[in-house]
């Protein structure tokens, strides 16, 4: 499962003079329309969206990404 880049533009609300954005991955299950929750996992500090689904080449991915997009009823962003 690859996930879905999302970039919004925050410039406006930063109001910092520079173009600015913040990025996210969005993690569909199979069936998006059955999803009862939305799991949106923030990362903090030095931290960013990688500290929720770590890629491995050569590795299964075991992120937690997946692993709750998969799970019934519930989709993650993160």
């Amino acid at each position: 499962m690859s996930p879905l880049q999302l970039t919004f533009d925050v410039s406006e609300r930063i109001k910092s003079g520079e173009a600015l954005s913040q990025t996210a991955w969005l993690f569909l299950p199979e069936q998006p329309v059955t999803a009862k929750a939305v799991l949106l996992c923030l990362p903090g500090g030095t931290y960013d969206k990688r500290y929720w689904h770590l890629e491995v080449p050569g590795h299964p991915v075991a992120a937690g990404s997946e692993s709750s997009a998969t799970t019934p009823g519930a989709r993650a962003v993160r």
